[in-house]
């Protein structure tokens, strides 16, 4: 179940770029990937065709430049990598760096 689930959910992530490995289901990094997982599919960013993009569009009024969702990728996929070492400290640094703009491009009201 373990690979399928982070095989699953690396897909929804990231869309086109490929996971070297998956993360241990015992690991305390597990929940907290998860939930940063479940939170980019509820915003819905599309990976941009070239990060120049000035805007791209997700639900509920989110928005980022095509740079920021391809920063947020790579950090998103060097996070499951650090997982998966175990390096903690690396992890919750990166998810504190992808929320963090999560929140600049949060919802807008309108």
């Amino acid at each position: 179940m373990r690979p399928i689930l982070i095989g699953a959910l690396g897909l929804v992530l990231i869309g086109p770029v490929a996971l070297a490995k998956g993360v241990s289901s015992d690991h305390p990094c597990r929940g907290a990937l998860a939930s940063l997982v479940h939170d980019w599919d509820a915003i819905g960013y599309q990976t941009p065709a070239k990060p120049g993009v000035a805007h791209i569009a997700g639900r509920d009024g989110y928005d980022a430049t095509g740079g920021q969702v391809s920063y947020m990728q790579t950090q998103i996929r060097l996070a499951l990598a650090d997982c998966d070492k175990g390096n903690v400290e690396a992890i919750m640094r990166r998810i504190a760096v992808v929320r963090n703009l999560f929140d600049r491009g949060g919802r807008h009201s309108g």
